[in-house]
């Protein structure tokens, strides 16, 4: 994938489908997620600025480890 306003290309190394905004945080390493948040409560109300608590049922959370090539 190529980004065009910045020219950098990235590779999508993994994807990860989970049930709910705190199962992917607890799941993934938190240092590469919200590393200044240290509470799980705090890290999920970050998310639900984004999307709703009804979307997160309906959509799930899709975590996707990227890297600059």
């Amino acid at each position: 994938m190529k980004f065009e306003d910045t020219g950098e290309v990235l590779e999508v190394i993994n994807l990860t489908h989970y049930p709910t905004f705190q199962s992917m945080l607890e799941n993934e390493w938190l240092k590469h997620v919200l590393p200044w948040i240290q509470d799980v409560e705090k890290w999920v109300a970050v998310y639900y600025k984004f999307y709703t608590p009804a979307q997160e049922t309906e959509f799930w959370v899709l975590a996707i480890e990227i890297k600059i090539i």
